[in-house]
């Protein structure tokens, strides 16, 4: 297959775009014209150093050079996402480069090597872009995981320092909420506020709480509920691990 030349008057034509958004932006009175235009400068500033660049690496004919492109790439991907989290108080930045590069690197290899089967799999003309595509697209997912992970261990601070305080390890402390942050489960405390609070404190005789599994003993928690009543702090709450249901003892 031949290369597809594009020509300056094509290329050219891809303002029309950024023209029409600032066209929307001046009537609107939305006040992006000047972002608009810096940012269209940046960005033929960027590809046209970003096009001599490209044809240096993909010239390489080194795994090890090229993983090392990769792993600078995915640097500054996690840089990046540090910036949109705006977590200052714990130090994210390690952590998350290096789980990135790992997987990253191992989604690259298998796309390269089985599905495409790239001769040499390390060629940079398929994985460099792969590799690019790969990290460009779940850097949204993970800047959301990482802000709700925070935002749901900060709402349970008062619970997670209890079952600190009460001998258990900072794993046992927070692995109920990471395992419902996971799963997408909505806290029921949270839902019965939706439903304007009914339930929230009910104390009748007929324990009449929703949002809540009572059970007398340890021998009458309901069958749906696989809650993990070990360890130091089981004799205070659980959390049910199939309906998100606090079971009090």
């Amino acid at each position: 297959m031949s290369l597809i030349e594009i020509s300056p008057l094509q290329l050219a034509l891809c303002a029309v775009f950024v023209a029409v958004a600032g066209t929307g932006s001046a009537v609107l009175r939305l006040g992006l014209e000047k972002d608009l235009a810096w940012g269209t400068v940046r960005t033929f500033a960027q590809l046209f150093l970003v096009g001599y660049v490209l044809k240096f690496v993909f010239q390489i004919n080194n795994p090890f050079l090229v993983l090392l492109i990769f792993a600078w790439m995915v640097f500054w991907a996690a840089h990046a996402i540090r910036g949109r989290v705006g977590e200052r108080q714990v130090a994210i930045f390690a952590p998350t480069f290096l789980s990135m590069v790992a997987s990253y690197t191992i989604v690259a290899v298998a796309v390269t090597a089985f599905i495409i089967q790239v001769d040499p799999w390390y060629s940079p003309q398929y994985f460099i872009p792969l590799g690019g595509m790969i990290a460009g697209n779940s850097m949204n997912a993970i800047t959301i995981a990482l802000e709700r992970m925070f935002t749901e261990l900060r709402r349970e601070r008062s619970r997670i320092e209890l079952t600190l305080s009460l001998g258990a390890t900072y794993q046992e402390g927070h692995r109920r909420y990471s395992a419902r942050l996971y799963s997408r489960r909505d806290d029921p405390l949270d839902q019965r506020a939706d439903d304007g609070g009914a339930g929230l404190f009910a104390g009748d005789d007929d324990g009449a709480d929703p949002g809540r599994c009572r059970p007398d003993d340890l021998d009458q928690i309901p069958d749906h509920c696989d809650a993990d009543v070990g360890g130091v702090y089981g004799d205070w709450f659980d959390f049910c691990g199939a309906c998100g249901a606090e079971v009090v003892f």
